[in-house]
C-alpha cells in the first residue's frame, strides 16, 4: 500500500494517505502545496508574485555559494544557496508564513539523467526531525499513462 500520494495536475490536487482521501484542501494550502512540490522552482522565479534578491556569497559546508532570497506568492521566505562552481542548488531554508517554522533542505550527489542533473541525496531538517532521502534511481519520461494523474 502507498503511504501517501500527492498528484498535482495544473490546478487539480489529489492527496491520499494510506489509500484514503486526505480531505478538502483550502485554497491557501493548495497554493503552498503547489509551491512546495515543484521539482524546478527556479523556473517560476520570474513569474508574477515572486520576489528575488541576490544577497551575498556564503560558505555552505566548505563550498562558496550564492545566497538568493526568494519570496513566494504564499508569502513564504526562502533562502536558496547555489554552488558558485557548479551552479547546483545545495541548500534551501524556508520560513513558513503560516506557522513561522523553519525547514532546511540540503542537496548533494548530483547525477545526470536524460540531460538533467538530479540530486540523489536530500537531507531535510524540520523542527527536531531529520529525514535523509537517497535516490536509488531516477527515470524521466518513462511513458506513464494519463490514468496515473487522475
Amino acid at each position: 500500500m502507498v503511504a501517501e500520494k500527492l498528484i498535482i495536475n495544473g490546478d487539480s490536487i489529489r492527496h491520499t494517505q494510506m489509500g484514503k482521501d486526505a480531505g478538502e484542501i483550502d485554497p491557501k494550502m493548495r497554493q503552498m502545496m503547489k509551491e512546495d512540490e515543484m521539482q524546478f522552482p527556479e523556473l517560476n522565479f520570474f513569474q508574477p508574485g515572486y520576489k528575488t534578491e541576490l544577497t551575498s556569497i556564503r560558505n555552505i559546508d566548505g563550498k562558496d555559494a550564492y545566497e538568493m532570497k526568494v519570496t513566494y506568492p504564499s508569502g513564504d521566505l526562502y533562502s536558496v544557496y547555489y554552488d558558485v562552481k557548479t551552479g547546483y542548488r545545495i541548500r534551501e531554508i524556508v520560513i513558513s508564513q503560516e506557522d513561522n517554522k523553519t525547514a532546511t533542505t540540503d542537496y548533494d550527489d548530483y547525477r545526470e539523467i536524460s540531460g538533467i542533473k538530479f540530486p540523489f541525496s536530500v537531507v531535510k531538517e524540520l523542527s527536531s526531525f531529520t529525514f535523509t532521502l537517497t535516490a536509488q534511481s531516477v527515470e524521466v519520461n518513462m511513458g506513464l499513462g494519463d490514468a496515473v494523474f487522475q
